[in-house]
Formats: structure tokens, C-alpha cells, sequence
């Protein structure tokens, strides 16, 4: 199926979340009470209701250990800038809390909320800025407050001012923020929930999160450098803000989920400087610029800054509604730092920029030291997308274009969001109602439109006005009523485009009845995440190609059929009769099998390939992250694969036989002036056979440019000219940079100065075995069956075993090697992992296929009888002997039993 990445908050940040959540169902018992305006007849030490501090600033001060709750009774309080003594924390798992009890149950009092409002009359120096000030405070949380008035803002978290230490591990729940400057403004590191918390009308931002990884001279970051903050950004409502509805900048691994932004005059979500985001579930319209914005959004004044902090890598947007928006629904990278690998799915995108601007995904290629656009590894589909994409947004067939049937947006008041009046925003948004009509014979074409179900997205709530949990396959869009405890995960959308022999380029491909007939016409629709599947047969392409920056794309082969249909056998592609000439009546070959420019993250898996003119399959100018696995190439005129100037490609378990050269990396024709960005750095290089090739079998660093930090490792190496080479003579020290090999088989020689590493074996082929017969590569019948590559062994009846065999430093389980084979009998590789190319399990090798072809014939039937009566030597078919020493009765059972099943 193609690449599959599962994706799920680190397990330290969901074990923390359910903490959280658990912490707020079981609330400590107080320490220290308050009352508003409450003068006891005692000493207010604030032990007991009855002798209770009157201020919250008593009892924030009288704070003097880690897991001291002040419980704060309903009244209103004016008073500002409250927090703990300056040599006060809270400890993990034993967190400071400040807490409004509006029920009164803890403090005796009647119910009513617990307001915070500055007094008033002051000198502008003595009024308080900020209802909470935290400066420089781990471990604290602050719940339950209605706060507003305040020129700075409501809840605030600071660098200390002696010492400059940073804040963070804070959570804020439940509170209501509204008319200060900030609702929530956190400058800090370390984890930072918020969640359930209102910040209505206030000047600038609603929720502003921001790390302290640079310090500055405005006071919000004093000392040293941070780590990231790694928020939690859960089920709040944040609108009519005169900036972001939430601003996220200097994070990682945040979870913004279940949130409704709405009516703020920026963007109502902007992430910048943010890697692995995931922002799902959220609802945000008619803000005035972007509905989120990942490494961009509106920019106020002398807030540039390095634009390289920006980027906001590998953001998963999923199941969010984003409506009316001034500016995109969604807008990916900036012209001067981009996001590359964004997942954009099951979210619906309607009415943003007029109906012109959707999604907006950039292709930075033209701005000097971008090398990862943001178009590099984006995966999008299942979307329902109504307004336009664009011009630079890979976008392909799996998503919609239909009305969702929403509720009703406006409402019964018929204002979308809320409305300014006299001056002042008025939150008309209570009745907004975007639900998806499921009643009265009107069912959306969003409910079940999803790629997964909602339990396997871990996605909570609804999207039925009845409230009836989301069941089957997921609804596209938000769902209300989502728990702030849910777990999500993500797995990358399947979406196949079926290519088969007897197939139509005039179908559209996305069943397997109804396939493309060529690779090529599914190749230009690869897009965004499509995966081409491509069934058994012989297909005479060449120069295969899925179009530039636009996305991942993948290309499966199905030779058995299972996806696609058919009789099992190889998936050849033949680019060596790829152009016919009707006058002549002759073919002529193409360049190359596949070749891949600009696709990051292409894969390319399972494949035949022979009589390129050139290189079986090329990369070139950055297919940075491409995996090449699992394919069978020989007899290219040239390479088998050819790597130019593409960073971390994986190239795991393929047999190039019989080529030109094996596996070559390096920089092709760039010139020295080019080096910045050339050559092909990282690359993995693993379970590889190299038999037979002319030159070497493997080559790092071809060219001018050095190729550096290769890792060769597990391979089998024979009879090609070089088994392994690093550089030329004039290249090899600096192509040796970083260069690391262990437990390789060179059944050849190495190239002078190439190291051999822990676990390399050089071994001469006259005196030890390696494979039963590697002599051809036969593609008319199941390459599952096919024995000629697979290692000698006594477990599978060899009478010698292979040293390619159970030595090396991992097992095949934790290599991912299982589930495929090197024995003779197909069964899979356990222990420790074989060297070399594996073959794929299946059907399993047929006893009696003297040839590997697949089929076992009478004539192969009546050799195998002829080998058990001693007429010929058990050389002429190894295949009819189980034990590699003599043909049995029982031998002899099974392979008339094999000559049957054909």
C-alpha cells in the first residue's frame, strides 16, 4: 500500500493529558480558602472557610509547597497581578492551583462566578496589568475565573524577573476571559494546557503561546534560552479577538483539538516555528485573514523576526470545518521558511478569500536556502473542498467538491460569529450551527465520507444536531461535543489508482474494474498521496514519472494480484520496447524505468525492471526522503539505481543483476560551484543484492560533489566488478565522511580504501556457497516461487549453509524483514536477519521447479523420478529434494503434487 506512517502524540504527552484530565474529574482538597470580602471573626489564616483571606493575593501568597490548592469562593475581586512568592513551585504531578469554585460548595458560599476586574482610580503605574501574572513559575494551574478589564492580560506567564527563569508545565482551564488586551498570553517551555477557557473581545489575541528559545528586551523572555512549549490547546472558544483567536509559536508536538475560533480580525489559528503539529477537530470562520495558518499568517508591525523560525514542519490537519474566512481556509509555508510534509484530510474548506482561496500550499523552490518546499511530503484527500486551491497546491481526485449541508451557519439570529455594536463586539455565535443534516430524509454526502472510521482516528463527538456519536466511517469536518481527554492518531489516507494490463486510460483508475492501462497516465495523476497500484503483467513504459513538487506520491506493484486481479506473476516494466515505429516495425528502448525529479518522498516498491537504455530507476534534483524497496532490475544498459542529488533515500531490499553498475549515489554532472546542494547525503543503503554487474555494486559518491553519512549494511555483493567503492581516488576521504558499513557479504572484492565495518565477511565464491542458482532472473511466472536468489541453508534443506545466514546484529522482526523470505521453502526469516535481498511471501517455492519459472511441468516431473532412481545427479533440480541430499518417495509426492496444481 505503499509508505504507511502511524502518528500519535509521544506517549509522555498523552500519559500527561490523561493525567490532566484525571487530575480535574478528582480535585485536590484545598489548602488555603478566600472569600470575597470576607473579614473573620478570627485570624484569617485561611485554613477554613471561617477564617478565610479576604484577597486572592493572601492566599496566593501564603502558598509555601508544592501541591497547595487555594480555593477561591464566588464574589468579585478587584484586585490584579496575583501570583505566588518568587521561590514557589509546584512539582510534577503535584501542581500549585488557584481555583474558582463558582458552585460555593467549597467555600460555603451561594453559587455565583468568581470575578477578577483591576480597581479602578489608580495612577496607570499602580493599576494592575494582568488579573494572574506568573513570572517564572513551574507546575501551576489556574481555573475557574471570569477575568476582564485588564490593559495587559487576563492570565499572563512570564520569564522571572530575578534570575530570568522560565515558566512552563502550567495549565488554565476553565476560565473567561474577555475586554483585556490578551485573554491567555504564555511566554514559557515545557507542556502548556489550556483547555475549556472562553476569551472573548479582547484587543489582541485570544490565546497566545509562545516559547522563550530567544531572549529579549521586552521583558518576556529574561534569562536563558528554552526548550519549546509543547501545548495542549483543547475545547475552547476564542472569538471577536482584535488579533489571532490562538497564536502558537517556538513549539513542538502541539494538540490543538475541539476549539471554535471565530469573528477575530487575524487568522484563527496560526502556528509558526510549531514541528508536528496536529490541529484537528477545530471549527474556525469569518475570522479576517487565514483560518489557519502553518508557518505563515498575517505578520503585525516588527514581528519579521528570522523568518527561518517559521517553519512549522509535519502539521496534521485533520477533520477541522474552516468557513468564511477572510483570507485562505488553510494557508501551508511562507516565501522565506517552509513546511514541508503537512497531512491535510477529512476537513471541509468552504467560502474563505470569496470562495478563491482554499488551500493555499507553497512551493518555495525559487527562494535561495529552501531546499524542503512546502510541497515536499504534503498528503492531502478526502476534503471537501469548495473554494479554489492554490496554483502551487498538489491536489488530486480524493477530494470533494459537494454542498455539506450545514445546519444552518447563521443561525436564528442571522449573524455568522458576532457583530460589533457601538463600538463593542457582541458574541452572537451561540446558535451558529454547523452540524451536518442527517433528518428528515436529508443526509449530507459528508457523513461516512471519511478515508478510516472515527474509532480509529480516536475521534470523539458528533455531527448530528441528536448528538449521536460518530459510528462507521468518519464524518468529514467538526464534530461537537469531543472530549479534551480523546487520543488521536493519524494514519496517511489510502488512495490507489489501479493500473492493469487490458485496463483503459480512459477510465478514471480509482477501482480495480475500471484500471488505467498504462503507469504513465496514472503517474501524472500521482499526486498529494495517491498511490499507483499496478497488477501483474508486462508494461513497455519507460521514463515513468509523477509530476514535479507536487506531494507524495507511490507506486506499488501487485504482482500477485491480490489488489488488482489477475494471475499471479511478475510486475515487469520493459522500457527496453518502450517506443514503437509503425514504418519500421521495431521497438526501441527508453532511458529509463522510473525516473523521478523533484517527487520527494516518492516510493517505488515491488517492481521488474529491464532494457532501460540508461539507469533502471533514476532520482534526481532532490527527491529527497524517496524509498526505493523491494524491486528486481536487471539487464539496464547502465544503472540499476542512480541517486543524484537527493538527500535521505532509503534503498532496502532490492537485486540488481546483471546491469551495467548496481547501486549508485552521488552528484551526477554538478559542477564543484554546486556542492552546497548537491550530492546525495544520508543515504541508507540495506538487504541489497548485487550480482553480477559489470562495474561495482554498490558506488557512494559518483561525481564531483561528496556524498556523506551513507550507512551500507546488510548487502550480498557478487561477482560484480567492485562489490563496494566509496568515490574515486581523488573523492573518496571526503565521500568517507560519516560513512558507516557493518555485516555486508562481498563475495567480490572492495574497492581499494573503502573500510570494511563491524560484521563485514569477504568470501570467495569457489569455496563457500551463497545462492542455489544465481544465474537468470525469470519474469513469466510468480517471482514468489523463484529460487535462483535465495540463500543456501541447512534449515531449508541445503546440505551447506550460506554466511549470509542468521549473522549479523538484529533480528529480522526488529528489522522489519519478517514477513519475507530467503529460504528455499518460502518460509519467512526469523532470528537473527538475513543478508541480502529477500523475496516476498506468498504462494511459497513450488517442490520439483527445477527452473523457478513458477509451474512444474511433466518434464520437470520426470526429472525429479529419474534424480530418486540415481539416472541423474540431484544437481540437474535442487529443487526436488527436500533435504538437499537425495529425492524421497515423499519428495517425489510432492512435486507430482506441484506439477498438479498448475
Amino acid at each position: 500500500m505503499g509508505e504507511t506512517r502511524h502518528l500519535m502524540r509521544p506517549a509522555p504527552l498523552a500519559l500527561l493529558a490523561v493525567l490532566l484530565a484525571a487530575g480535574s474529574a478528582a480535585a485536590a482538597p484545598c489548602t488555603y480558602f478566600v472569600r470575597a470580602g470576607f473579614a473573620p471573626s478570627g485570624i484569617p489564616d485561611g485554613r477554613t472557610p471561617a477564617t478565610a483571606f479576604g484577597r486572592i493575593a493572601d492566599g496566593m501568597q501564603a502558598i509555601g509547597n508544592p501541591g497547595d490548592v487555594v480555593c477561591v469562593g464566588p464574589g468579585t475581586y478587584v484586585e490584579g497581578d496575583l501570583g505566588p512568592a518568587a521561590n514557589i513551585d509546584g512539582f510534577p504531578g503535584f501542581p500549585i492551583e488557584i481555583r474558582g469554585d463558582a458552585t460555593g460548595a467549597t467555600t460555603g458560599d451561594p453559587p455565583g462566578p468568581v470575578r477578577i476586574i483591576p480597581p479602578s482610580g489608580l495612577p496607570a503605574e499602580q493599576t494592575p496589568g494582568a488579573a494572574f501574572r506568573i513570572l517564572g513559575h513551574t507546575d501551576l494551574t489556574i481555573e475557574g475565573f471570569e477575568i476582564s478589564g485588564f490593559r495587559d492580560a487576563g492570565i499572563q506567564a512570564r520569564s522571572a524577573t530575578v534570575g530570568g527563569a522560565n515558566s512552563g508545565r502550567i495549565t488554565i482551564r476553565n476560565n473567561d476571559v474577555q475586554g483585556c488586551r490578551t485573554g491567555i498570553d504564555v511566554y514559557g517551555e515545557d507542556m502548556i494546557v489550556i483547555e475549556n477557557n472562553r476569551t472573548v473581545a479582547n484587543t489582541s489575541s485570544g490565546i497566545s503561546l509562545q516559547s522563550c528559545q530567544q531572549a529579549n528586551t521586552f521583558g518576556t523572555c529574561r534569562g536563558v534560552a528554552s526548550g519549546p512549549i509543547v501545548p495542549i490547546v483543547s475545547n475552547n472558544r476564542s472569538g471577536g479577538n482584535g488579533a489571532h483567536g490562538l497564536f502558537l509559536r517556538g513549539g513542538e508536538n502541539a494538540i490543538v483539538q475541539n476549539n471554535v475560533l471565530f469573528s477575530n480580525a487575524f487568522t484563527g489559528i496560526t502556528v509558526r516555528g510549531v514541528s508536528d503539529a496536529m490541529v484537528a477537530n477545530n471549527l474556525v470562520y469569518r475570522n479576517g485573514q487565514e483560518g489557519l495558518a502553518v508557518g505563515s499568517g498575517f505578520s503585525g508591525s516588527g514581528d519579521a523576526g528570522d523568518a527561518a523560525m517559521l517553519a512549522s514542519p509535519n502539521a496534521i490537519i485533520m477533520n477541522n470545518t474552516f468557513f468564511n474566512n477572510g483570507q485562505w481556509g488553510v494557508e501551508i509555508g511562507n516565501l522565506f521558511a517552509a513546511s514541508p510534509g503537512a497531512a491535510v484530510v477529512h476537513n471541509i474548506v468552504w467560502r474563505n478569500g470569496s470562495g478563491r482561496l482554499g488551500i493555499g500550499v507553497l512551493n518555495e523552490r525559487s527562494q535561495a536556502g529552501i531546499r524542503e518546499r512546502s510541497v515536499c511530503n504534503y498528503v492531502a484527500g478526502y476534503n471537501d473542498v469548495l473554494d479554489d486551491y492554490g496554483p502551487d497546491t498538489p491536489r488530486n481526485v480524493f477530494d470533494l467538491r459537494v454542498d455539506p449541508l450545514f445546519v444552518d451557519p447563521a443561525g436564528a439570529d442571522g449573524v455568522i460569529g458576532g457583530e460589533v455594536v457601538d463600538g463593542q463586539f457582541v458574541d452572537r455565535s451561540d446558535d451558529d450551527d454547523f452540524h451536518l443534516r442527517q433528518e428528515g430524509g436529508v443526509i449530507s454526502p459528508l457523513v461516512d465520507a471519511g478515508s478510516t472510521t472515527a474509532a480509529a482516528t480516536g475521534l470523539t463527538g458528533s455531527t448530528a444536531r441528536s448528538g449521536a456519536a460518530d459510528g462507521g466511517r468518519v464524518d468529514l469536518g467538526f464534530h461537537y461535543g469531543a472530549s479534551t481527554d480523546q487520543v488521536l492518531s493519524y494514519e496517511p489516507p489510502y488512495m490507489p489508482l489501479f493500473v492493469r494490463n487490458g485496463g483503459r486510460d480512459t477510465y478514471d483508475g480509482r477501482i480495480p474494474t475500471k484500471p488505467f492501462a498504462t503507469i504513465t497516465t496514472a503517474a501524472r495523476r500521482a499526486r498529494a498521496g495517491v498511490t499507483v497500484v499496478v497488477g501483474p503483467g508486462i508494461y513497455r513504459e519507460c521514463d515513468i514519472s509523477a509530476p514535479p513538487d507536487s506531494g507524495r506520491a507511490s507506486f506499488v506493484a501487485d504482482p500477485a494480484g491480490d489488489l488488482t486481479g489477475g494471475t499471479p506473476r511478475v510486475t515487469l516494466v520493459d522500457p527496453g520496447r518502450c517506443y514503437y515505429d509503425p514504418t519500421t516495425d521495431r521497438y526501441s528502448p527508453g532511458q529509463t524505468g522510473f525516473n523521478m525529479a523533484s517527487v520527494c518522498g516518492v516510493v517505488i516498491d515491488g517492481f521488474h525492471i529491464t532494457g532501460a537504455s540508461d539507469d533502471g530507476i533514476q532520482l534526481q534534483n532532490e527527491s529527497d526522503g524517496a524509498i526505493l524497496r523491494n524491486n528486481v532490475l536487471f539487464g539496464n544498459a547502465k544503472r540499476a539505481i542512480n541517486v543524484n542529488n537527493s538527500d535521505d533515500v532509503r534503498i532496502v531490499n532490492n537485486l540488481a543483476f546483471g546491469n551495467k553498475g548496481g547501486i549508485q549515489i552521488g552528484s551526477g554532472s554538478r559542477s564543484a560551484a554546486q556542492c552546497d546542494r548537491s550530492g546525495a547525503r544520508r543515504a541508507v543503503i540495506e538487504f541489497n543484492t548485487l550480482y553480477k554487474n559489470d562495474f561495482d555494486g554498490v558506488l557512494i559518491g559518483a561525481g564531483t560533489c561528496p556524498s556523506t553519512d551513507a550507512a551500507v549494511r546488510y548487502n550480498v555483493t557478487g561477482e560484480n566488478g567492485y562489490g563496494i567503492e566509496v568515490g574515486s581516488n581523488t573523492t573518496r576521504t571526503q565521500n568517507l565522511v560519516g560513512y558507516k558499513t557493518g555485516y555486508n557479504l562481498v563475495a567480490d572484492r572492495y574497492a581499494a580504501g573503502v573500510p570494511r565495518g563491524p560484521g563485514d565477511l569477504l568470501i570467495s565464491l569457489q569455496s563457500e556457497p551463497l545462492y542455489l542458482d544465481p544465474t537468470a532472473v525469470v519474469v513469466g511466472s510468480d517471482w514468489r516461487r523463484d529460487r535462483h536468489f535465495r540463500l543456501a541453508q541447512l534449515a531449508a534443506g541445503q546440505s551447506r549453509q550460506s554466511r549470509a545466514v542468521d549473522f549479523s546484529d538484529v533480528t529480522a522482526e526488529k528489522a522489519g524483514m519478517a514477513h519475507l523470505s530467503t529460504r528455499s521453502d518460502g518460509q519467512p526469516d526469523t532470528g537473527l536477519v538475513d543478508r541480502g535481498y529477500h523475496y516476498p511471501m506468498g504462494e511459497g517455492v513450488l517442490p520439483g521447479d527445477c527452473n523457478g519459472d513458477g509451474v512444474v511441468t511433466v518434464n520437470e516431473i520426470v526429472l525429479a523420478v529419474n534424480i530418486a532412481l540415481g539416472n541423474l545427479p540431484l544437481s540437474q533440480c535442487p529443487m526436488a529434494s527436500s533435504d538437499g541430499q537425495q529425492v524421497s518417495i515423499a519428495d517425489l509426492i510432492q512435486v507430482v503434487s506441484s506439477g498438479l496444481q498448475e
